[in-house]
């Protein structure tokens, strides 16, 4: 068996794990700790890391004593045009971040969507994996599928795919005073003049994030897909990363393996043989960039956000 420490300090590993964090983004280290029965559970993370090349990654792993006690790693959905490098003092870092919680949003450049879908019932929730599969292919629309680690699969749109939608990623005056519920009732929305924005609406892009899983999760009829937690500091499994409960890989996924899934498939030993420059497996990067476009408004329609 090949244990966390002997992972982490493979180089065709690190190389996988790092392309993920690259860009501007945040990485997260989500500490264990088991409770009064054994079982692990999660603690305060680490928080506000930039691990953009192996070396940060590995000085990270050792001030946080990372392949010592039992942690998975994460990244941020957003980017940054600069993440800062905090000290490694607790005292000096929690001073830096707490300037850092007020001024981050004034940073970002793009988000991410992520589709999650999580259960106890790996089947059911690679049954929905695989209906949104089908769903996002319909559109040529990009997207990777990495299984969770865990429970699940992790579905991710990248944000390049929204640059033709006329929305700021962030609008604190949305988020702030638009009730989703309401906002809800107001879609689907007319495009804009031109085709350069929506009307005049309170949305952002971490909003429409929010309105696609939720009907989605609605009309394919996808009850797996999580729908709990969609903002601005959402953080993602990292791809190529162990998950510490299950001792398992959170591995991009071929369509054979998301259609014909086995947790074997992601043991450590058997990805090893396979992860040389693997990447993350992107969708439909094949197809031009105009024909995904018509594709992602037509989805945006069907979905009743756009109309």
């Amino acid at each position: 068996m090949i244990d966390r420490k002997v992972w982490y300090e493979n180089v065709d590993v690190l190389f996988e794990v790092i392309k993920s964090h690259m860009g501007g983004r945040e990485t997260v280290f989500l500490p264990f700790a088991p409770d009064e029965n054994g079982k692990l559970k999660s603690s305060p993370p680490v928080r506000w890391l930039l691990a953009n090349c192996i070396k940060f990654l590995q000085m990270h792993f050792e001030r946080y004593r990372f392949l010592e006690q039992p942690m998975n790693l994460y990244y941020s959905l957003a980017t940054y045009t600069q993440v800062p490098r905090f000290s490694y003092s607790w005292r000096i870092k929690s001073q830096e971040q707490a300037i850092w919680n007020v001024e981050f949003k004034n940073y970002i450049k793009a988000y991410d969507v992520l589709i999650e879908t999580d259960s106890s019932d790996l089947k059911l929730s690679f049954a929905d994996a695989i209906e949104i599969k089908r769903f996002l292919d319909k559109y040529n629309v990009v997207y990777r599928s990495s299984f969770s680690g865990s429970k699940g699969v992790h579905v991710v749109i990248p944000a390049s795919e929204f640059d033709w939608i006329g929305l700021k990623v962030y609008d604190e005056e949305a988020e702030k005073n638009v009730n989703f519920k309401q906002l809800l009732m107001t879609l689907p929305v007319t495009w804009g003049v031109g085709g350069r924005e929506i009307g005049n609406i309170h949305l952002d892009k971490v909003l429409l994030a929010k309105c696609m899983t939720l009907r989605m999760k609605t009309l394919l009829s996808c009850d797996t897909i999580d729908t709990s937690v969609s903002d601005l500091k959402r953080i993602v499994k990292t791809p190529y990363s162990i998950d510490c409960k299950s001792g398992r890989v959170a591995l991009p996924l071929t369509d054979e393996q998301l259609m014909n899934f086995k947790k074997e498939m992601c043991d450590p030993e058997n990805v090893l043989s396979i992860i040389y420059k693997r990447g993350l497996l992107w969708r439909n990067l094949d197809v031009p960039k105009e024909t995904r476009q018509e594709g992602m408004k037509r989805m945006l329609t069907d979905l009743g956000i756009l109309k």
